[in-house]
């Protein structure tokens, strides 16, 4: 018997997670050969570090004493087992629809963003004003409702594939546990495929590459690694070889992942499959292992210094990082 996770389809293919409880982060494993779900409670949580569930068909069976023969299945998340590497998001679409911008334009007008955005509120606590409009232009920085952040997925050809919305505290610079896709809102049966969030710089060829898994780390980091383009997956479990294969036809020079604290081992086996694959060297960075003080979860953006006095980001000589950006 051959099982897979369900790919994703719209909201109806993300269910309720049997632990941590949240809304539509539930994706189920679906029995290949009569296409229903093994059961309710057997899937992953798309939370991974918050909750971390995750119920395999092979578990599910030996729970219940029936008989289960790995020999035909794929437990497509373990990467320490038999890795799937086609992606689970529908990315094997050849045709996939993109967000109307006339829609969504508005969401991008720059004095909106600057006044009601509360990631860019943290941002300006950080960086200068003239660094902080600098960095909503360059990533497309997006404004919804009631101070939440909108992290578009854009492609190379500038096309919108869909928003990832966040609430940020202005303060802290934390997230909230809230997370929708805008695409939703347009039509249920939207043809999603995902990229990497901030692709769309990606316009020539022979360009440095670095990768992390929240998109805040990618834009702040940015300004750290300013001969690297750095792009997001969106998830720690969203670095995916079709998302990759952009970077090949690029001709990237180098690419190097910058995995979570809790997800060295797992990016470090993925790097060596999709390096495989690909045929194309994809490096890890051990930047956050050397942190004794880095607690599961934590990215690169969770260690940067800061000024005492003003809580301005430093520049790793211990100056503020904003006076290598003049207006």
């Amino acid at each position: 018997m051959k099982t897979e996770l369900e790919k994703y389809s719209g909201y109806k293919s993300r269910f309720i997670c049997p632990k941590c409880k949240q809304k539509g982060e539930f994706t189920r494993y679906v029995n290949m050969e009569t296409k229903n779900y093994i059961s309710d409670d057997v899937g992953i949580c798309n939370r991974v570090d918050k909750c971390g569930y995750h119920l395999s068909p092979k578990e599910f069976y030996k729970n219940h004493n029936f008989v289960y023969d790995t020999r035909d299945t794929r437990d497509t998340l373990d990467t320490r087992d038999t890795l799937d590497t086609r992606d689970t998001l529908n990315t094997d679409l050849i045709h996939f629809d993109a967000l109307p911008f006339e829609k969504i334009s508005g969401t991008l007008d720059l004095n909106f963003t600057m006044s009601n955005n509360n990631f860019v509120k943290y941002l300006l606590k950080i960086f200068s004003d003239s660094l902080t409009v600098s960095l909503i232009g360059k990533f497309k920085i997006g404004t919804a409702k009631n101070y939440n952040t909108v992290f578009y997925q854009v492609d190379t050809d500038g096309k919108f594939r869909t928003g990832k919305k966040i609430l940020y505290d202005p303060v802290s610079g934390k997230r909230k546990d809230d997370i929708s896709y805008i695409h939703k809102k347009f039509n249920l049966n939207y043809n999603l495929k995902q990229c990497f969030f901030g692709l769309h710089q990606l316009q020539k060829d022979f360009e440095n590459v670095a990768i992390f898994e929240s998109e805040k780390s990618a834009i702040i980091m940015s300004v750290y690694l300013d001969n690297f383009i750095c792009l997001a997956t969106g998830g720690a479990k969203a670095l995916s070889l079709d998302k990759l294969r952009i970077l090949k036809e690029k001709k990237c020079k180098s690419v190097i992942l910058y995995p979570d604290k809790s997800q060295f081992e797992n990016w470090t086996e993925l790097a060596k499959t999709y390096s495989k694959a690909l045929n194309m060297d994809i490096k890890v960075s051990k930047s956050l292992e050397r942190y004794d003080s880095a607690a599961k979860g934590d990215d690169l953006a969770d260690h940067i210094n800061f000024d005492k006095g003003f809580n301005w980001a430093l520049s790793n000589e211990g100056y503020p990082l904003f006076w290598d950006y003049p207006k």
